[in-house]
């Protein structure tokens, strides 16, 4: 009989090209004691790149496809079709490690952290690694610095992270009003926190991740990156930095973009959020020295 997947690897792909072909290579041939399942979700490619899954014969991938809708929405369509206790969301262009796995959800597992990330280096420069990370001067990425032992992170970032799917559903996911690319990581991110739930690196695993310098599979679109972070300050943060951030659109219709966004609902889901939350964004910024 088959084993029920302990984990669900959740895999959004756009005009991966032959990198989704590598990636399952990887993960396929990695060594692991759990049982899991790959998901894949083909959100809107014109390259054809998944075309090889329709007549895969693996009974542990699953393939959907849909439009291209955004990252959020196809990492969260991989999650409503995941049968696993964990769930781990992976880029489509990385490279995996023996028994990363057993040891990327062992803290989860222990109820040490709710959502962690591995050390995620760089293909092409695998010194060059990044630990999460936290937010500078105006809302800048700023990479954590490693340490030996597990450690808690501001934001985690997507490209592979693990979550029990219990939490990930208490918080409703990644936010399917989000659009295209940009910030959606750290929305879930800030949302853990605020809610009561720890984010954690787990620095004894390291993936690598191939980062482009030119076409990215989602472009990074003004509007759409503006609309996001627009959302994610009227959802999370006082008055004060909601200004904050409208000073930080680089949209040449910031006013429509606003208008986009309060048509969306996120007032009502703001109401929401604050009447679930443990703690206030004075508080992350506090704990974790932002100066936003």
């Amino acid at each position: 009989m088959k084993r029920k997947p302990e984990v669900s690897v959740i895999i959004p792909v756009k005009n991966e090209g032959l990198w989704i072909r590598k990636t399952l290579d990887s993960l396929l041939h990695a060594k692991t004691t759990l049982p899991f399942e790959v998901i894949v979700v083909d959100n809107g490619s014109e390259d054809g790149c998944c075309d090889f899954l329709s007549s895969n014969s693996h009974d542990q991938i699953q393939l959907a496809r849909e439009k291209e809708r955004g990252i959020s929405k196809a990492r969260n369509t991989g999650a409503r079709l995941a049968q696993g206790d964990y769930l781990i969301f992976c880029d489509a262009h990385l490279v995996f490690e023996d028994n990363w796995m057993d040891r990327l959800i062992e803290p989860l597992q222990q109820g040490i952290a709710d959502a962690i990330n591995p050390c995620i280096a760089d293909v092409q420069n695998p010194n060059r690694m990044g630990f999460g990370y936290t937010w500078g001067e105006n809302l800048s990425i700023q990479w954590n610095a490693g340490l030996p032992m597990p450690f808690p992170s501001p934001f985690l970032a997507g490209g592979c992270l693990a979550i029990p799917r219990e939490v990930f559903n208490h918080v409703e996911g990644f936010d399917d009003q989000f659009r295209g690319w940009g910030y959606e990581d750290q929305e879930m991110s800030l949302k853990l926190w605020l809610w009561g739930y720890k984010c954690w690196i787990q620095p004894k695993v390291k993936i690598l991740h191939f980062f482009r310098t030119s076409s990215p599979p989602y472009p990074y679109l003004s509007e759409e990156i503006d609309y996001n972070l627009l959302r994610m300050s009227y959802l999370h943060f006082k008055e004060e930095r909601i200004e904050k951030c409208r000073e930080l659109l680089n949209s040449a219709t910031p006013k429509t973009i606003e208008q986009k966004v309060l048509q969306s609902g996120v007032l009502e889901m703001r109401n929401k959020y604050k009447a679930l939350r443990k703690y206030d964004d004075d508080w992350f910024m506090d704990q974790f020295g932002i100066p936003f």
